[in-house]
């Protein structure tokens, strides 16, 4: 029961930045008063001071492969001024102040970081105000993220001198548009698929050229201008469902791991990159080594767009569900840690780019703020098991009626679309219902 009841707690965070707890504690609570006694008399005068702020201590780690960025992401977070948005598994989210805390690290536990934290709430001070999260703050810094991506492959991405390599990248450049297309074509609204079709055919048709220009070859997918966007820009504008996450995430995993290579230029050595999953060639000369690199960049930088225009739908999307939230939240977080995990040799990389870790990390905390906030709003579910069949109606009327007395058409439909899987005149089985507060 524990492990259950464990998975229902909520994702701790800090400004969007996800921890995990060992233990949250409320030193103090309730309120403060002063007790005034008199000489000589049986009685005191007890006086109430208001009610103790609440402070909170908080025993909190990171770990796992990522373990020394989870740990600097929090520590940036700590260190930015002015209150922000904490949540906690048991004590529930809180506007509180970041005060000073601690870290600790040991070689007999490698691999993890714990902090003690603390935070306390206050009344507004004039002059600081806490602009709440925004779908509208993400959307701004994706394109931050999409320029940094954008400056990061111009200045890394050269064509390969060799003919063989040059058909490559023209190769390469193909799978991403023809991928990207297939991705988020049927997700897009008319106009933008238009625009996203002119786009592609413009890039492909000048792509021989833009080879030999990184620079506006880096424009024409990640550029940020309105009057000529790049191909991620138009596509951030024109996607407006929550499918388009699992879509963009399902590219940002997967594009690049069977791109083909030249059968005349093959051998036995030919490899996939343990970090990336890019198919590559074997690094046995100047030709394939410029290649490989040349293809790294191409890829890399549009699974992060891709990652890009997933944290921005995330956090556009219209949520029922608490759970719902966290599928997504902790899809996003698996992506990112595997997309921005970066090994030494690999300093050049686009996703080693400072500017670019720099604008994901705000774009990811700004997009999981978002998240946190619309948790708070969403309902909360329970499994329960159903042996004998009931219409929706009569099932909302049988677990609602004492709590709604005038909105169960409303309750019905929720119940409906939580259990798409059975008919809603004959509802059986396992079942999805709304509990808790919400319910």
């Amino acid at each position: 029961m524990t492990d259950v009841y464990t998975q229902r707690l909520a994702q701790a965070s800090w400004r969007g930045v996800v921890f995990s707890v060992r233990s949250e504690d409320l030193p103090s609570g309730g309120r403060k008063t002063a007790l005034h006694e008199f000489p000589n008399s049986d009685e005191r005068f007890v006086e109430d001071l208001g009610e103790i702020p609440q402070r909170f201590t908080v025993t909190a780690f990171v770990h796992g492969l990522d373990w020394l960025e989870r740990g600097q992401a929090l520590e940036n977070a700590l260190r930015t001024a002015g209150p922000g948005r904490l949540v906690l598994p048991t004590f529930g989210a809180w506007t509180v102040w970041a005060l000073p805390y601690s870290k600790t690290a040991s070689q007999t536990s490698v691999g993890e970081i714990e902090f003690q934290l603390e935070f306390a709430t206050s009344r507004a001070v004039a002059g600081i105000i806490e602009s709440q999260p925004a779908p509208e703050m993400v959307f701004a810094a994706g394109d931050n993220a999409r320029g940094a991506i954008g400056g990061a492959f111009g200045g890394i991405f050269s064509a390969p001198g060799d003919s063989l390599g040059f058909g490559a990248m023209l190769s390469d450049i193909t799978s991403v548009c023809n991928d990207t297309f297939s991705a988020v074509s049927s997700l897009m609204n008319a106009e933008s698929l238009g625009e996203m079709t002119s786009a592609i055919r413009s890039l492909l048709g000048n792509a021989g050229g833009l080879l030999g220009d990184p620079i506006q070859l880096g424009l024409e997918f990640f550029g940020i201008d309105e009057d000529a966007p790049g191909l991620w820009q138009i596509i951030s504008e024109g996607l407006d469902a929550i499918d388009a996450v699992s879509a963009l995430l399902n590219f940002a995993n997967a594009f690049g791991n069977n791109l083909a290579l030249i059968q005349s230029d093959f051998d036995s050595d030919s490899k996939v990159s343990p970090v990336s999953g890019i198919s590559l060639w074997a690094a046995t000369t100047t030709d394939r080594i410029d290649r490989n690199d040349g293809r790294t960049a191409i890829v890399e930088s549009n699974r992060l767009a891709a990652l890009v225009a997933a944290y921005e739908q995330a956090s556009n999307g219209d949520y029922q569900t608490i759970s719902q939230i966290q599928t997504v939240r902790t899809d996003l977080e698996d992506v990112f840690a595997e997309m921005m995990r970066v090994d030494a040799q690999d300093v050049g990389s686009v996703p080693a780019n400072r500017e670019v870790r720099e604008a994901m990390d705000e774009l990811r905390i700004r997009a999981l703020a978002v998240l946190d906030q619309k948790a708070q709003s969403a309902w909360l579910t329970a499994q329960i098991i159903r042996t004998g069949p009931l219409a929706a109606p009569s099932l909302t009327y049988l677990l609602y009626a004492e709590s709604i007395t005038d909105d169960l058409d409303s309750r019905t439909l929720q119940i409906r679309q939580l259990n798409q899987q059975v008919s809603s005149v004959s509802m059986a089985g396992e079942l999805t219902v709304l509990r808790g507060q919400n319910a």
